[in-house]
């Protein structure tokens, strides 16, 4: 339509700049717009939304549960990893926590430790946080954090449920595998 009008007007001739400034913004200016339209939509996930509803589908694009849990973390979580010889670390993953996304070397940094003691939980002070190698990780819980006025951490005997819950897990998968292995 553009170019008929240039054509039929004889705009070439007698606005010449007009016409240059004109193919320039269309150049530059109208992609530059789609782009920023598509950036928008690709954050906030607006494409996958309308694709599903389209087409249901569980297929992630992320290639492991690894890779899709620690991407989709928008906001910190209190996490609970289990080693497989039986220790527990508690801490905090959150802005500065970093869980590795390279398939043969994957890692994760917690920035805060707790340290649970008798009857309390407390954050180890002096503590930069704690690098895991990903051979070492059993199994790994996330836990939202509530930011009620009335939250508090999680008391002593709260930790010491999930702990038990955690090993009677652990002791169910074990005994399963074990099972496997004598088949």
């Amino acid at each position: 339509m553009i170019i008929y009008h240039i054509k039929t007007n004889n705009t070439l001739n007698s606005h010449p700049y007009m016409v240059i400034f004109g193919w320039l913004g269309v150049v530059t200016i109208v992609p530059v717009i789609l782009g920023i339209i598509h950036g928008i939509i690709s954050l906030k996930e607006w494409d996958k939304l309308i694709l599903n509803k389209i087409c249901p589908s569980t297929i992630k694009s992320a290639p492991t549960a690894w890779d899709y849990k620690f991407n989709s973390l928008t906001e910190g979580r209190h996490i609970i990893v289990k080693l497989k010889d039986g220790s527990i670390i508690y801490g905090l993953y959150s802005t500065k926590s970093y869980a590795s996304g390279i398939q043969d070397e994957r890692d994760l940094y917690i920035e805060e430790i707790f340290d649970v003691e008798g009857d309390s939980l407390s954050i180890i002070p002096d503590s930069d946080g704690v690098l895991i190698k990903s051979d070492q990780i059993s199994m790994i819980e996330f836990r939202k954090i509530d930011l009620n006025e009335d939250s508090k951490v999680s008391t002593y005997e709260e930790l010491k449920n999930i702990k038990e819950s955690i090993d009677d897990i652990y002791k169910l998968l074990k005994s399963q595998k074990d099972e496997n292995k004598g088949e």
